[in-house]
């Protein structure tokens, strides 16, 4: 990719898309690997359509709303650092993070 060139339309949606799943199955490949067949098997055995979409829809948006707020959480935060003060004082400030951290470790240790 080059700087300042964005995909749009269906294309960049379906490579957009395609690289969030990728990703996100090898991550969530044991968690959600024995939930799911669980609930599709409830689904199916209690008979009633309404709460097998429920449980499934309920169980998207849990699964979802975590990755959302980090793709937020990230848009956020590079229009933050785009400015330079904001950026020095979050270097600032996670450079003391670290010595403390690695201060305290040794002295624990």
């Amino acid at each position: 990719f080059t700087k300042g060139h964005r995909s749009s339309g269906a294309s960049g949606a379906i490579a957009f898309g395609a690289a969030i799943g990728a990703g996100s199955v090898g991550c969530t490949l044991l968690c959600c690997g024995p939930l799911l067949p669980t609930l599709v098997s409830l689904a199916v055995l209690t008979g009633e359509g309404y709460w097998g979409a429920l449980l499934l829809g309920s169980f998207a948006l849990g699964y979802s709303l975590p990755l959302a707020a980090a793709l937020f959480g990230l848009s956020v935060g590079v229009g933050w650092l785009k400015s330079g003060r904001t950026a020095t004082a979050i270097r600032l400030v996670a450079g003391i993070v670290m010595l403390a951290a690695g201060f305290w470790i040794i002295i624990t240790a």
